[in-house]
Parts: structure tokens; C-alpha cells; sequence
């Protein structure tokens, strides 16, 4: 399990940043905007629906930067992360506030057409979580 999670997280590393920057580079619809900002508003949700909720909001985003290859690789990377982090790691309130805060840029960034911003700010998300999740795995 460690091994394929920390493979993951390298994945991730990769993919998700690009997908926020191809997400805010597209030029959203005012139905996409909002259906980006009800997802993170369900996101910042506690209790055993956060994980499905953070799932959701990074696959709508990965669906917003118009790969399919993308959308492919980030709900394989969701769907892994999802079947161990609950096993790893217990979602602790400073981690979490921090995850919402990153949430709500990434989301500021990509509505606002800003491909650098959002690939920045979706680059330090996953590194953080990455992290957090290392000192959980070693």
C-alpha cells in the first residue's frame, strides 16, 4: 500500500497542476464557474463526506481543462487515494483548514483565467498533502 500511495502522490504531483492550469486558461461559463464554486463550497464540508466532496471538486476541475486523458488519470490517482487515505491518515483541523484555504485559490485562480496562478497554487495542494501523508507512512 505505501508504495503504490507514494507512487500516486508522484502522479499526482504531475497531473493535477497542469489540469488547473488548462482549466483556467479555457475561459469558463458562468454555469462552469458556478457549478466549480458549489463543488468547492461542498468540499470545505466536514465530517466522512470530505473526502468524496475533495474528490469531486479536483475531478470537476481536471473535467474543466477539456482533456479527457486528464480527467482519466486524476479520478484513477482520486479513486486510489481514497481507498487509503482513510486508512493512513485522520483529517486533522489545521491540515484541513489549510487544504480549504488552497482549495479556495485554486478556484479563485482558475476563475479568474489566471493558468499560472491556479498550476501554482494546485502544485503546492498536492505537495502539502503529499507530505502530510509521508509522515503518516513512515
Amino acid at each position: 500500500m505505501r508504495d503504490r500511495l507514494l507512487d500516486s502522490l508522484r502522479f499526482r504531483s504531475v497531473l493535477e497542476p497542469g489540469a488547473a492550469a488548462l482549466a483556467a486558461e479555457r475561459g469558463l461559463s458562468a454555469a462552469q464557474r458556478k457549478a466549480l464554486e458549489l463543488r468547492l463550497a461542498e468540499a470545505t464540508t466536514r465530517g466522512p463526506n470530505f473526502r468524496v466532496a475533495d474528490a469531486e471538486l479536483h475531478g470537476y476541475i481536471a473535467e474543466l481543462s477539456d482533456c479527457r486523458a486528464l480527467v482519466d488519470a486524476i479520478a484513477n490517482v482520486q479513486l486510489i487515494l481514497n481507498e487509503n487515505l482513510l486508512q493512513v491518515v485522520p483529517f486533522m483541523g489545521p491540515a484541513l483548514e489549510h487544504s480549504h484555504e488552497q482549495h479556495a485559490q485554486i478556484v479563485a485562480a482558475i476563475c479568474a483565467g489566471d493558468p499560472n496562478r491556479a498550476r501554482q497554487v494546485m502544485q503546492d495542494h498536492v505537495g502539502a498533502t503529499a507530505e502530510l501523508l509521508r509522515t503518516f507512512l513512515q
